[in-house]
């Protein structure tokens, strides 16, 4: 029934946007992202052929994102509460965040997708970027300058959103501060510990002898990596914000101004596994997992002083009246605090950005193994590539910089 033209004629009706839609003549479903690229939910885009209130034909599509079909996904994931939140982002967060965009006289376009529809958790019906000029970047080329530079400022503008709501006491954070790693936390310790023991095994046989020396700091978060990232979660950020959770290269999309290289505009999207903590996660986890190397290796610097320009002149513009307003050297110190987090996420996200298509395992059978053998697998072949060996270095390197391992 969900999938009739009358029942999505309905929905596009509701749509003040998409009132002048008189009849859908028929649908067609097709996948949206490529094996691998997803695991919390099932993405389709719903092609449309419609009959506007002129007479005129147009084609019109939407996505359908819903929870996952498989038996052990949607148990996991639902146990994980990952689309609970996204229901709650997109049905009362977001609107809030447009709507004190709109009181300050902002005209541009939002940093998010509209969301036309929702069936409590399990369905979501949002517009297609495609269709409005966004495009998605090559997660396995990494984003350049320019491109780093815009999320950056709109980082900035997403978490003084946020920080403004909170102040004002229309924030309710009492369920967004669950992470994946504070759930689950018996399944997330067996799957960091072999991680973390896999990541130093690959370094320690194919990276050479001047990487050895970071082995053995490594095997020590083997038994307590989950006790660290929790570690980090309850250090205290005097200023907190609502963040992206799953801030990386696919969860973006941007529009480019014509015969432009440069993006205009960006759009986050998949709000899974947003969560209210310290600014400096959203940070490093974008600046781990999807810029090029060479942007690590320099000076990573003005990347985060484009965030605290854009994070301070949002405040003001959105009448923030904490006292608690990072400086720069503070977003720098938080930053460096929070350096273990990119060291993990090294092994975690950097394996599934530059992970094969044709390598990808089956998030159900592997859900199956781990509940026969109660062991996480953890497959060291997207860590030996040469895309990946180069940004993990990378990250290796930063973390050099930033003391992480002085306290390993």
């Amino acid at each position: 029934m969900e999938l009739s033209e009358a029942w999505l004629e309905t929905i596009l009706k509701r749509d003040v946007l998409e009132r002048n839609v008189a009849r859908v003549i028929s649908v067609e479903k097709e996948d949206v992202v490529n094996k691998g690229d997803n695991y919390a939910s099932d993405i389709s885009r719903l092609k449309m052929d419609t009959v506007l209130g002129s007479g005129r034909m147009a084609t019109k599509s939407l996505i359908m994102k819903r929870v996952p079909a498989t038996e052990l996904r949607a148990k996991y994931l639902g146990e994980w509460g990952l689309f609970k939140k996204e229901m709650k982002m997109y049905n009362s967060v977001l609107p809030m965040m447009e709507d004190l965009l709109k009181s300050v006289g902002y005209s541009g376009e939002v940093m998010w997708g509209r969301c036309l529809y929702t069936r409590p958790n399990d369905l979501l019906i949002l517009e297609d970027m495609k269709d409005l000029g966004y495009k998605m970047a090559n997660r396995r080329e990494g984003l350049d300058l320019n491109h780093a530079r815009l999320v950056m400022k709109s980082l900035g503008r997403y978490h003084a959103l946020s920080a403004t709501l909170k102040e004002r006491g229309s924030l309710d954070i009492e369920d967004l501060r669950e992470t994946l790693f504070s759930v689950h936390k018996d399944d997330m310790k067996q799957y960091l510990d072999q991680l973390m023991k896999v990541f130093a095994d690959v370094i320690d046989t194919t990276w050479g002898d001047e990487w050895k020396v970071y082995v053995p700091k490594i095997k020590t978060l083997v038994g307590k990596c989950l006790e660290s990232m929790n570690q980090l979660y309850s250090d205290k950020c005097d200023f907190q914000v609502l963040n992206h959770g799953d801030c990386w290269v696919n969860n973006m999309m941007f529009k480019y101004d014509e015969n432009a290289n440069a993006p205009s505009s960006i759009r986050f999207i998949d709000f899974q596994m947003s969560y209210y903590n310290s600014y400096a996660f959203d940070l490093t986890y974008f600046l781990t997992s999807s810029v090029r190397p060479e942007i690590r290796d320099e000076d990573y610097g003005p990347l985060l002083q484009e965030y605290h320009t854009s994070l301070t002149w949002h405040l003001k513009r959105f009448g923030y009246a904490g006292d608690n307003v990072p400086s720069l050297d503070d977003v720098k110190e938080e930053f460096k605090r929070k350096s273990l987090y990119a060291l993990i996420l090294a092994a975690m996200m950097l394996s599934i950005v530059f992970a094969d298509p044709e390598d990808a395992p089956d998030m159900e059978e592997l859900l199956k193994e781990f509940e026969k053998s109660n062991v996480a697998a953890v497959d060291p072949r997207p860590m030996m590539g040469k895309g990946y060996t180069r940004a993990a270095k990378s990250v290796i390197s930063l973390c050099r910089r930033l003391g992480t391992f002085d306290g390993l």
